[in-house]
């Protein structure tokens, strides 16, 4: 019988049903303060200043006026904004704000943080105000009507809109201007007012009404105000923007400080001071392998100074615009490398910046008229290779810093006990320990269990023989792109008599087949060489594993499909990459895909990304060719909004996830580089992390605040202790005492809403019900850390 085809069509509206002002007040809100709102404008300014290709730093001045008295503030700049500026200036959330095809030195995102500080941040009206080429023009917020809110319209004079209005006086213009915010043209530095003069052309921000400053003391606001300079100097936003500019202040008519503010370094990693290398008299082109000269200059004025930072530069939206090394010829910052840009690097790395000095970068090494960026020529590609070399040398040797106090024995005990642990919660998760057998409390009977009892879950554990190993399991062929790495996954076992397989882990294995490929045992990626395809199996002790056919292509370039719209914050999707093939598009290769920002998220191979528990921008790059520079950047949003987390009721409620020590390498992320399969923890982390990118694990941080206190009691020479002594230990099961009271809780509540009220007692209750597990988990820890494996893990 022919089946009839349904289809369905759509009366669809004009427009997408959106309460605008709601999902805007969800954009906008970390931009209301002085402290994030300042700096975005700051930035603005840098970023007006590189699109009309003004590079010397004198040229770019930048002034900050506050009032105290009348709770104003506003950001000057002298690059001017023409109509076309306004145009694309008052649309919220633009894809095309950055115009990172004009100038890479443009920070800008969606083009909402100026404009949200002028909205959230005001309480009266802003406007921004500018006057070019005998023009004049005004437009703005009007922040005291709640109808108006987020819709920028003209400014009016006598009934006139200020709409390319003539101007034939900027200078009287800005004068009056100034006069409403407690300023005078001469109370401006000599450098502005030379600036001015030249430029004969100004852009003003002013900010009515600050919010922050709103029921504040007199003094109070005072001293909040001289803080600015030192918030410009501290924030990320601002990091290029003092590099790049003369940025001042001048506050309640007067000059704050006397010379342009200045970046404040991060603190640096302990133990490592700045390294400043010289620059070598020749470097050799990755590309043609013939030595480069790198120009005149002596060792004071051409090298390489590579600084460290205490923290991940990559955490924060502030932190990580210093995650780089800016570049310098004699005289100007010409471009700016981002570390993760620079190629794989270890997740230390994220500790670097710096800066790169070489007097010869100049005219056709520069991109363009702009002076931008570098120019690919082989004196560029040279310093890029060689910079990345000593980024990734001063990289590991944080590595090795970070891990001299882990031992692999140390790791191995500490290990040991924290497994040991984890069983020992288990006896804590039955359910009638909840609610009582009289409830039937619990999702067994499935198998002919009794009515609120659970099956332990049967842990096959590792197996030592190899019987079998399984390439690329349910894969008979995959592809990847020439001059791109990717982890492979294989997989050995022990078969048991009764058929079931152990995992065989830590297996020394060797790659078969790898003409056109690379093999990297340490790394554990395949890397593509050349265009073909090669049939490749894996052999490890005299076993040999099924055939995979591996095609690897030569691309020119790669589309990244990223999604519009801001991703939850736990979410998981695929993100699209399509590779432009000399026989046409191909969207199904494996990827090399990195973020810059690994705790916002991560990707696999196959591009599903997750997305972590961080509000935030999350840039991913994919490559498709052996040179640094061959890939393609997408920016992803992470919005503030979460998935909603899965009841741990039912079946999956005596689940305990992996618990495991930072640093240590998460189970079934084959699919993830090496460097995606652990979380680095530190100082600027809690002891106990959960994050969506990792599932099924609750990792321990062994180097946080609290656990560095433990560990210095008896540290010995380097005043940190072993992760594997008594006391540390004791300090873990305690952790693990808090994992299991989170469990028990969200046992409990499944899929259900409740109460802060009840969330409360159950806490409490939690709490008592599994104080006996301090005890046991004392004792066990100290039998499992003296070697007696036969320990009660009951």
């Amino acid at each position: 019988m022919r089946r009839t085809q349904i289809t369905t069509e759509f009366d669809l509206p004009d427009e997408i049903p959106i309460d605008e002002v709601h999902t805007l007040d969800q954009l906008t809100g970390r931009f209301q303060t002085i402290k994030d709102g300042v700096p975005e404008l700051v930035k603005n300014a840098k970023d007006q200043y590189a699109r009309i290709g003004l590079k010397d730093r004198s040229d770019r001045q930048i002034v900050i006026v506050a009032n105290t008295k009348t709770k104003r503030l506003a950001v000057l700049d002298f690059a001017g904004a023409g109509k076309a500026d306004f145009l694309r200036w008052r649309t919220w959330s633009d894809r095309k704000a950055s115009q990172s095809d004009v100038s890479d030195e443009i920070e800008g995102g969606h083009g909402n943080g100026g404009k949200s500080f002028m909205v959230r941040g005001s309480s009266e009206s802003a406007y921004i105000d500018s006057s070019v080429e005998g023009k004049r023009t005004r437009m703005g917020f009007d922040n005291e009507d709640p109808s108006s809110k987020y819709k920028p319209g003209y400014g009016m004079q006598g009934g006139v809109r200020i709409d390319e209005l003539a101007d034939g006086t900027p200078d009287q213009t800005l004068a009056v201007i100034l006069k409403e915010f407690g300023a005078t043209t001469a109370s401006l530095p000599a450098p502005v007012q030379a600036c001015f003069t030249r430029r004969k052309t100004y852009t003003f921000v002013g900010v009515l009404g600050l919010r922050d400053w709103d029921g504040r003391q007199k003094q109070t606001i005072k001293r909040l105000a001289s803080e600015i300079p030192q918030i410009i100097a501290d924030h990320g936003q601002a990091a290029l923007s003092v590099v790049t500019c003369e940025v001042w202040v001048v506050l309640d008519g007067k000059l704050l400080t006397k010379t342009p503010i200045a970046t404040t370094l991060p603190e640096s990693y302990p133990g490592f001071e700045d390294l400043k290398i010289p620059v070598p008299s020749e470097l050799t082109d990755p590309i043609t392998e013939e030595s480069i000269s790198t120009g005149a200059g002596a060792v004071a004025e051409k090298y390489l100074l590579l600084r460290t930072s205490r923290k991940n530069l990559r955490m924060t939206e502030d932190l990580k615009a210093r995650n780089v090394i800016r570049i310098w010829n004699r005289r100007n910052n010409v471009a700016t490398w981002s570390v993760p840009a620079l190629g794989q690097l270890p997740n230390t790395a994220a500790f670097v910046h710096g800066e790169l000095r070489v007097p010869a970068l100049e005219g056709e090494h520069l991109a363009d008229a702009h002076r931008s960026s570098l120019a690919d020529t082989p004196l560029t590609r040279a310093l890029e290779m060689w910079t990345r070399e000593q980024v990734n040398t001063l990289a590991q040797r944080l590595l090795e810093a970070q891990m001299a106090h882990r031992r692999p024995e140390d790791r191995e005990k500490a290990n040991r006990a924290l497994s040991g642990l984890r069983e020992l919660m288990r006896k804590y998760l039955e359910p009638q320990s909840f609610r009582g057998e009289d409830e039937g409390a619990g999702a067994g009977g499935a198998t002919g269990d009794e009515p609120g009892t659970r099956k332990k879950r049967d842990h096959p554990g590792f197996g030592e023989r190899i019987d079998e190993i399984v390439l690329e399991p349910n894969k008979e062929s995959i592809a990847l792109a020439v001059g791109t790495s990717i982890p492979i996954v294989v997989r050995c076992y022990e078969i048991q008599p009764d058929g079931k397989r152990k995992p065989v882990k830590s297996v020394p294995m060797n790659l078969v087949g790898t003409s056109l490929l690379r093999w990297d045992k340490t790394e554990e990626v395949l890397t593509a060489l050349a265009e073909g395809k090669s049939l490749i199996r894996v052999v490890a002790a005299g076993v040999q594993s099924n055939e995979v056919t591996v095609e690897t292509v030569a691309c020119s370039a790669v589309d990244v499909l990223a999604p519009s719209e801001p991703l939850l914050q736990g979410q998981r999707v695929r993100i699209l990459s399509v590779f432009h093939a000399s026989h046409g598009h191909r969207d199904d290769l494996f990827i090399e895909a990195t973020i810059d920002e690994p705790d916002v998220a991560i990707i696999g191979r196959h591009g599903f990304l997750t997305a972590g528990k961080r509000q935030g921008i999350a840039t991913l790059r994919v490559r498709y060719g052996s040179d640094p520079s061959q890939h393609a950047v997408a920016r992803i949003e992470i919005g503030p909004n979460r998935v909603p987390e899965k009841g741990q009721g039912g079946q999956s409620g005596s689940s305990i996830p992996d618990i495991l020590f930072c640093g240590e390498t998460a189970p079934g992320m084959d699919d993830y580089p090496k460097e995606q399969r652990s979380h680095g923890g530190g100082l600027d982390y809690p002891t106990i992390i959960e994050e969506p990118q990792f599932p099924h694990v609750v990792w321990i941080n062994p180097d946080s605040k609290e656990s560095k206190r433990v560990r210095q009691s008896r540290g010995g020479p380097s005043g940190i202790s072993k992760i594997s002594t008594q006391s540390f230990i004791h300090f873990v099961a305690l952790k693990c005492f808090d994992i299991l009271k989170r469990l028990r809780v969200r046992q409990e509540i499944g899929d259900r809403t409740i109460t802060e009220p009840q969330f409360c007692q159950l806490a409490a209750q939690a709490e008592m019900d599994c104080a006996p597990f301090i005890d046991a988990a004392y004792e066990l820890s100290e039998q499992l850390l003296a070697g007696k494996e036969e320990a009660n893990q009951a």
